[in-house]
């Protein structure tokens, strides 16, 4: 009874031997795969090919290629209707500040020899402009203007200037510029400029910033000018460069 007794103690022992053997091999196994099925997941989670061959790499592309078209052509069904067909803003219209005398007042101005001149907005365009607006000279005293409604294409509105009770209506800018504190803020502000020839009443003229704004088609627009200013006859403007206001 011995040996066989012997030989069944060793079938048993070889036979769990065998049993943790391959347990191991196995779960080894397993736990590989289910780190390669992790990795897997991780690269499709954050779109990243999940092989390296070239064609399969290639398929990769189209495929995804082919989503975003998708995905592309849904967002552009998806965009409001009122964005279809609407028309790009226009060019800026062109208007300008004149120095010079409006049709009436050339006929009965340059009779009399008058040299003072009104300041003219003049609507070059061919569109109609609204809210058209100077916006006010500040010295001592303040030279502000009167808004004006509309402008029609290609017309001229005289510009109404107000100061210290008076008006551009019956009164000379003169008596704005001229004005001793008037002078003395402009002086200080660096707009007074040495002329370059002996014309004129005076040795100098004033060299004003002034800002015009308007609207048109929807959109508020603005110029800037320079308004070289001289009690004789070289007053003049001079346009900046185009902006939206």
């Amino acid at each position: 009874m011995g040996a066989p007794w012997v030989f069944f103690m060793w079938c048993c022992v070889a036979t769990g031997l065998i049993w943790a053997f391959l347990r191991w091999l196995y779960g080894e196994r397993i736990d590989h795969y289910k780190e390669i099925i992790g990795y897997l997941n991780a690269k499709l989670e954050h779109g990243v090919p999940t092989t390296t061959s070239v064609d399969a790499l290639k398929r990769d592309f189209k495929r995804r290629l082919r989503l975003t078209q998708v995905e592309l052509e849904q967002q552009i069904l998806e965009l409001p209707k009122s964005t279809v067909g609407t028309p790009l803003p226009r060019n800026q219209p062109d208007v300008a500040l004149v120095w010079g005398f409006s049709e009436d007042q050339r006929k009965a101005k340059n009779m009399l020899g008058y040299t003072e001149k009104s300041i003219i907005v003049h609507n070059r365009s061919d569109q109609y402009i609204y809210n058209v607006n100077i916006a006010p000279v500040r010295l001592v005293q303040i030279l502000s203007f009167d808004a004006i409604n509309e402008i029609a294409p290609s017309a001229e509105h005289v510009a109404l200037g107000r100061w210290n009770g008076r008006s551009s209506a019956t009164a000379d800018y003169l008596y704005f510029f001229d004005k001793d504190e008037n002078k003395k803020v402009a002086s200080e502000m660096g707009w007074f400029h040495k002329k370059l020839h002996d014309r004129g009443i005076s040795d100098a003229f004033l060299k004003v910033p002034m800002t015009l704004t308007f609207d048109s088609d929807g959109i508020t627009w603005g110029y800037e000018f320079d308004f070289n200013y001289d009690a004789g006859e070289e007053s003049c403007f001079v346009r900046r460069m185009p902006s939206t206001a």
